[in-house]
């Protein structure tokens, strides 16, 4: 798809697209309440729905005695309101688990726990034990596979239910207890794929069927991935076993997770965001680069229906065959996470690519497809997940080469740009690739995070204001879009950028470039079909309740549910410790990654055995340089009274200066291990990051 316009500016480079199926028009609801850009949506395409074990709460009798089929989950339709809690989100790589005990995990507000029973299956409860609200993630893990409380010993097996009350008075009284469904724990659908954990965050009785019936959103790249890695790791296990087992075993994929200080919106924002690259990421590799940003064009691609495929399609409202599946698979690209493909997807002139797509699939899903020349394409997966109000997580995912497969390397760069800093990343990816694409990524992030908390407080506190009744931006020349305002020639029409009951970013945010295309997308979304956010209806309901009448209202009270502390400068720039809290890669990242964490604590013992061997060096280098002076003074007294047998019989002075020496080299060897390894723990814990500075 080449861009029309004039001649002189960037433009998109022509690619084929007879990679994409010939389906039916796929409808794009982020942009339902747009005339403008509606497009066409005859039919539905059909969803394929994943073959997977969802491992939950049992189905209640009333279910597994003749119920109707099982249906996908309301907001599954394009036309629907979606439903935050009806869907599988991506809860915790397997990989940052243990199975000896519970982990804590936030999803969408709810505080959850995960753990693994005596079957080796992957659990998720609400965290929460049903005698005294006990948090179960304070828990154990017992011998017989059960999860204990640790506040008075209630155990639950893996489907809530639970086995054992230890204050019970008899037998007879504890089976009745167990069997009560008050005693049991709230458990919800999980299943692991492609190395990560996904739990469906709903209790209703139908909402194990739901999950069951709804297929997982992940691109077939890293679904692909993960069951062939999975396959060839069985069977690597199976040949250990055997002692037939030859080289190491398969390398799995390496998940990267970061909690950030700000809110689900605002990271969704930034991921569809590739204009800001190269002023915030900038020189963290040669393609970034402040002289590099400047006009980026971003159109919506073309319906599906519009492209050439040697697929065979089916009517929408079929199923399809084996060899129509096997087309159809043949012939999807790689970040397609469905056969109708993502909710938003869009052509555009990168820094990395002139020939790049952006597409979000919505709730959690963005990718990036960089085409870097015939044949050579890199895809990229970012996933964006609330947690709490001003929380959220952050996925992205590096794909090892597959078993079997050819190993394709990454081009050199120009010998130009191979500084020193670059050769030692160089170095750094082929000797520890998991730890230095996490620390490059901590880096990528830290870019971001104090502009992005900045603006997600203020957003926060706006909407708040405005769900009060407080008008939003006045005095701040905030006026809200109108169709009478002139727009650049290359934006998109007005009616996406306000109007159509959206949020008060409509007012604040000034978008005239085809780069924020995106976002607008994404916002859209939010306000047709997700209410505005995670969390924006339940504020309402909050405010609206706390609010005693509509002066009050008027006058600024929030009923104690202020969203700042009093004292403090909404928007403001953060204090040292603000900026610690926000760029604290010990708290978001660390603690919670295995690879790094490990990694953290082998450079913290080799500072400490450094601190510890220099007090010895010191007192040694200390004793060797007293000797050598008392040597060299005895020889020099006794050459100067003659006594040539005396001097002859004195102590060489040369074996107390090269012990001096030696212990003196020491010690600074020890002084400089001690400040190199101080320094790379750093990496690991905080640094600042100072657009400043960065030149």
């Amino acid at each position: 798809m080449r861009l029309s316009g004039a001649a002189s500016g960037p433009q998109l480079a022509t690619r084929r697209r007879d990679a994409r199926p010939a389906a039916a028009p796929r409808p794009l609801p982020l942009l339902r309440a747009s005339p403008a850009l509606r497009l066409a949506a005859a039919t539905q395409t059909q969803t394929v729905t994943s073959q997977v074990d969802v491992v939950g709460a049992p189905a209640p009798a009333s279910e597994a005695a003749g119920s109707p089929a099982s249906q996908p989950a309301p907001g599954s339709s394009p036309d629907d309101p979606f439903v935050w809690t009806s869907h599988w989100w991506p809860l915790m790589p397997v990989s940052y688990l243990r199975t000896d005990r519970p982990t804590p995990v936030t999803l969408l507000g709810m505080p959850l726990v995960v753990w693994r029973d005596g079957k080796g299956a992957w659990r998720v409860f609400r965290d929460r034990c049903p005698h005294r609200m006990a948090p179960l993630s304070e828990g154990r893990v017992e011998a017989d596979g059960t999860l204990s409380c640790s506040y008075h010993g209630w155990r639950f097996s893996g489907s809530g239910a639970c086995t054992r009350i230890p204050q019970a008075l008899d037998p007879a009284a504890e089976a009745a207890a167990c069997s009560s469904r008050r005693s049991c724990a709230t458990a919800f659908p999980a299943q692991e794929m492609s190395g990560m954990l996904w739990v469906w965050p709903e209790d209703s009785p139908a909402a194990a069927a739901a999950a069951a019936a709804t297929p997982v959103i992940i691109t077939r790249r890293l679904q692909g991935a993960g069951r062939t890695i999975a396959e060839a790791t069985e069977a690597y296990d199976a040949a250990k076993k055997q002692g037939t087992a030859k080289g190491k075993p398969p390398r799995q994929i390496d998940w990267f997770m970061r909690e950030l200080p700000y809110s689900y919106e605002v990271l969704v924002e930034n991921l569809l965001d590739p204009a800001h690259l190269p002023f915030s990421h900038h020189n963290i590799n040669p393609m970034l680069n402040r002289s590099g940003g400047g006009p980026m064009p971003m159109r919506t691609n073309a319906p599906a229906s519009a492209t050439t495929s040697t697929a065979t399609t089916a009517p929408a409202s079929s199923e399809p065959g084996p060899g129509q599946a096997q087309a159809q698979a043949q012939t999807l690209p790689q970040h397609y996470p469905r056969p109708s493909g993502p909710d938003a997807e869009f052509d555009f002139v990168g820094n990395i690519s002139k020939d790049g797509t952006l597409a979000f699939t919505a709730p959690h899903l963005i990718t990036y497809t960089y085409r870097l020349g015939p044949g050579a394409e890199m895809l990229v997966e970012l996933f964006a997940i609330p947690v709490a109000p001003g929380r959220s997580r952050f996925f992205t995912v590096a794909v090892p080469p597959l078993p079997g497969a050819p190993v394709r390397r990454p081009p050199m760069p120009p010998l130009r740009s191979l500084t020193l800093k670059r050769v030692a990343s160089i170095l750094s990816f082929m000797l520890d690739p998991v730890v230095t694409h996490h620390r490059m990524m901590n880096e990528l992030l830290d870019g971001d995070s104090v502009f992005l908390a900045i603006q997600d407080e203020l957003l926060r506190e706006i909407e708040a204001s405005v769900d009060r009744g407080v008008e939003a931006g006045a005095g701040e020349g905030a006026e809200p879009p109108s169709a009478s305002t002139p727009a650049p020639a290359d934006a998109e029409p007005a009616s996406r950028n306000g109007g159509g009951g959206a949020g008060p970013w409509a007012r604040l945010y000034y978008l005239p470039t085809q780069a924020d295309n995106a976002v607008l997308a994404a916002r859209r979304w939010l306000e047709e079909r997700a209410g505005g956010g995670p969390f924006r209806a339940e504020q309402r309901r909050r405010l609206a309740g706390s609010r005693p009448n509509a002066a009050a209202a008027a006058g600024g009270s929030s009923g104690g549910l202020e969203l700042i502390p009093r004292g403090s400068v909404v928007g403001g720039a953060p204090s040292r410790e603000g900026r610690q809290a926000m760029l604290s890669r010990l708290d978001q990242h660390t603690r919670h990654c295995p690879a790094c964490r490990e990694r953290l604590d082998s450079i913290r013992a080799v500072a400490a055995a450094a601190r510890a061997v220099q007090l010895p060096l010191l007192v040694a280098l200390c004793v060797a340089a007293g000797a050598a002076g008392a040597a060299a003074m005895s020889s020099a007294s006794l050459a100067a009274a003659g006594a040539a047998a005396a001097a002859a019989a004195a102590v060489p002075v040369w074996p107390a200066v090269a012990l001096a020496v030696l212990f003196g080299l020491a010690w600074a060897a020890a002084g400089w291990v001690y400040g190199t390894a101080e320094r790379m723990t750093q990496q690991f814990t905080f640094v600042d990051y100072v657009h400043a500075e960065r030149n």
